[in-house]
């Protein structure tokens, strides 16, 4: 006797259905090529052209390359060291600003949301209504 089957949905971590998603790309190619340049800083005239900072699937190694070409580019030799010291850098100083600025700046946007929210006719709205709502779409 043939037994029926009973259609489950595929689990949101199933890692067949994830392989599905991704992009083609190669991790050890992109590390065989940031490492090649910071072995090798005079590589970096023969790739400029040919690489850029988006062909990297991952967000780490595009921000290694980021920083591996500000270096070359400002003439400073790009190796595993000046690398780790820029990458710590601009952690702990975004984009070269002091922290006071960014939580200036921080502040100003929250105030201009306020007063874009005081000026609409609608005015703010209270979350019980809306959870419904969300609940409902």
């Amino acid at each position: 006797m043939a037994q029926a089957r009973v259609f489950t949905p595929t689990p949101a971590g199933d890692p067949q259905l994830a392989a599905l998603k991704l992009p083609p790309h190669s991790i050890e190619a992109e590390q065989s090529l940031l490492g090649g340049l910071l072995l090798d800083n005079t590589a970096w005239d023969r790739i400029a052209d040919q690489v850029s900072e988006s062909d990297f699937y991952r967000d780490d190694h595009r921000r290694i390359f980021r920083h591996i070409a500000r270096l070359i580019e400002a003439v400073r030799p790009a190796d595993v060291v000046t690398v780790g010291d820029e990458i710590a850098a601009s952690a702990l100083n975004p984009a070269g600003r002091e922290a006071k600025s960014l939580l200036d700046e921080a502040e100003s946007k929250v105030f201009e949301i306020k007063d874009a929210g005081a000026r609409t006719t609608e005015g703010f709205t209270a979350i019980q209504p809306l959870l419904g709502q969300v609940v409902d779409r």
